[in-house]
């Protein structure tokens, strides 16, 4: 029967890779799958496996390992934690108050009728700068939309009106506020409050400032003027809710820290070792509801091994650590999203040359991000809004020219084997590998003998694999599928080494095309081996 085998499996990587020949024989020993006896001899099937590069790289328990378009395997690691900002303007009350008619102090002292006082009381316009409903994030206000507010007018005045003799008239400037009309409030007197409500309602300021008309007319009688007379009003924006607003806004958002383990490395790698991955991206995506320019300002992004942190290895801009890169894409309208990204990779900050750090498995990073002056003239804000960033790491398995990359297998070769070896008088015994590569990359394998404690006591046997596919010099990638060919090659090994081998361990070592071609490793790749002993001499097949 075929010893089926648990695997075992190590990644690491080295500089360069030795190709040995292999010897090409003319039994054809594929399609064994039983003890098989021929002209005194016998052929004895011990182990086979079939290891997709696929089912290797889900033994290194790595999270987000996914298959591109290109069958490329690739790592996405993406953190639960995202980092949102607050964009929340939580309007302040603003307020403006008027001054007493200079007229009105030519009557000081004296008793003046109806009529004289309102030709002496005139009209005033009230102008109040909406920019200060959030003095730091507005630099512009064109239009806001009010779920609900309130226009409120205080009387301030120490002249002693009668009850029902004066009134306030409160007339919105149309441009400003297209919904209201004016307002008259009766009985009004010293310390009165009249409020106006809005909801549901456009504010649409001239240049960034919202005007209003306020009137006091006396209705009938006589007023005394007091020696010296004030009547004044404060007109005020109050109790704030908005839904969006339009203009030109302005933040500054404090840099953010964070950190990506990639602990998964450090079953693959060694402490002096590294992956030289040909292109891994660093990706920081946005989410907004809000049209406004954001700039993302890169403090750093470094790489170092978590047991000596103060050996770094940094991304680099034109030669600097830091970088300020825009998003581009922003909502067309108050109620929709966008969604942008930065990459940062091979092209944008050497991010390769972060995976180059020995022993690396962690990325480091911290960035902020600014609004930009200018750009765009439809900036909005929604009410609550936020300006969330998710960073995330994408790692194709895919190499610089010149890698290697290590796997290991161990097969159980079976008692009964072992014994058969022990108990009969055998003139020759030669142990075969029927080997299939279905890979990207040469294949050199080491073939070492272990005992029942799985330690090894024989010499590595060592042999190469052609690959059967047409690979691209660039790529590294398959680029055209061909028929498999079975490599059948004997192993030197003597009947007193086989006599003690309990297992027998194959190290792969996968090196690209040649050393100056990519190495890409893919979902569809895989290497089939099986074992086989011939022997023959004096020999009970079926030994009971």
């Amino acid at each position: 029967m075929i010893a089926k085998t648990k695997f075992r499996y190590l990644l690491t990587v080295i500089a360069s890779i030795a190709l040995f020949s292999s010897c090409i024989n003319d039994i054809d020993l594929k399609d064994v799958d039983d003890t098989i006896s021929m002209n005194g001899a016998a052929v004895f099937p011990l182990a086979q496996s079939t290891i997709t590069l696929k089912d290797f790289i889900d033994k290194l328990n790595i999270d987000n390992m996914t298959v591109n378009s290109n069958n490329v395997l690739t790592v996405n690691y993406k953190p639960s934690t995202s980092y949102s900002f607050n964009l929340n303007i939580s309007p302040s009350d603003v307020s403006i108050n008027t001054t007493t008619p200079t007229t009105l102090s030519s009557k000081a002292g004296t008793t003046i009728s109806a009529a004289t006082f309102n030709s002496l009381s005139p009209s005033q316009v009230a102008e109040i700068d909406l920019r200060s409903l959030a003095s730091t994030n507005i630099t512009r206000l064109d239009s806001i939309y009010i779920s609900n507010a309130t226009l409120s007018f205080t009387l301030n005045t120490n002249i002693n009106f009668a009850v029902n003799q004066l009134q306030l008239t409160v007339t919105p400037t149309p441009t400003c506020f297209p919904s209201l009309s004016p307002t008259t409030f009766t009985n009004v007197r010293n310390g009165s409050v009249c409020t106006i409500s809005l909801t549901n309602c456009w504010i649409k300021p001239q240049s960034s400032k919202i005007s209003l008309s306020i009137a006091t007319q006396a209705t009938s009688g006589n007023i005394y003027v007091p020696a010296s007379p004030s009547l004044n009003s404060s007109a005020a924006l109050k109790n704030i809710n908005f839904k969006y607003a339009f203009g030109q806004f302005a933040y500054n958002l404090a840099s953010q820290t964070g950190t990506f383990d990639l602990g998964f490395l450090n079953d693959v790698i060694s402490p002096t070792s590294y992956l030289p991955f040909k292109n891994p991206a660093f990706k920081l995506t946005c989410y907004s509801n809000a049209r406004i320019p954001m700039q993302l300002n890169i403090d750093y992004i470094k790489s170092y091994n978590s047991s000596s942190p103060s050996n770094v290895r940094f991304a680099s801009f034109s030669g600097s650590t830091s970088t300020s890169q825009a998003f581009t894409k922003m909502p067309s309208a108050p109620g929709k999203s966008a969604v942008d990204s930065l990459i940062f990779n091979k092209t944008n900050g050497n991010i390769d040359n972060l995976f180059t750090l020995p022993g690396i498995n962690t990325i480091a990073y911290s960035f902020g991000a600014q609004s930009q002056t200018g750009g765009i003239s439809n900036q909005f804000i929604m009410s609550k809004d936020t300006f969330t960033i998710s960073p995330s790491v994408n790692i194709p398995f895919a190499f610089n020219a010149g890698v290697n990359v290590q796997m290991t297998d161990t097969l159980s070769l079976g008692n009964s084997f072992t014994d058969f070896l022990n108990k009969n008088d055998l003139q020759n015994v030669k142990l075969w590998l029927i080997a299939n590569n279905f890979t990207s990359t040469k294949i050199a394998i080491g073939l070492t003998l272990l005992d029942a404690n799985k330690q090894p006591f024989s010499t590595t046997q060592n042999l190469t694999l052609n690959t059967t596919l047409n690979i691209d010099n660039t790529t590294g990638q398959a680029t055209q599928t061909s028929a498999t060919t079975d490599q059948q090659l004997s192993l030197a090994y003597s009947a007193t080494d086989l006599k003690k081998a309990q297992y027998i361990k194959l190290s792969y070592s996968l090196a690209g095309k040649d050393l100056t071609t990519p190495l890409t490793l893919t979902s569809t790749d895989f290497i089939k081996v099986k074992l086989c002993a011939y022997v023959k001499g004096s020999a009970k097949l079926n030994d009971n």
